[in-house]
């Protein structure tokens, strides 16, 4: 033990500490690019199914769309010929 002081010695911890706190950061980042990825590809997931029921409700809001201007054509057939009784009642 006479070949190393406490200087020296000192440098060695510090740069293994130096190397164990680089290696930790460096698995850290590693982890939590791997957890950013997996959480993308949920978030991508929940899009493309919030996608689905958009178009799916936007599907069901046309077809409502179009029956609702056939009923609403029907309605107003329906109250000429209501319209076209009652003049005839009326002459009777």
């Amino acid at each position: 033990m006479e070949g190393t002081s406490w200087p020296d010695a000192a440098v060695v911890i510090a740069g293994i500490l130096l190397v164990v706190v680089i290696v930790t950061a460096l698995i850290w980042q590693i982890f939590r690019t791997g957890q950013v990825a997996i959480s993308s590809d949920a978030s991508s997931k929940r899009d493309a199914s919030f996608a689905q029921a958009i178009a799916d409700a936007t599907a069901a809001q046309n077809t409502t769309s179009h029956r609702l201007a056939e009923l609403s054509e029907e309605i107003k057939d329906l109250r000429q010929r209501v319209t076209a009784m009652e003049k005839l009642l009326q002459e009777v």
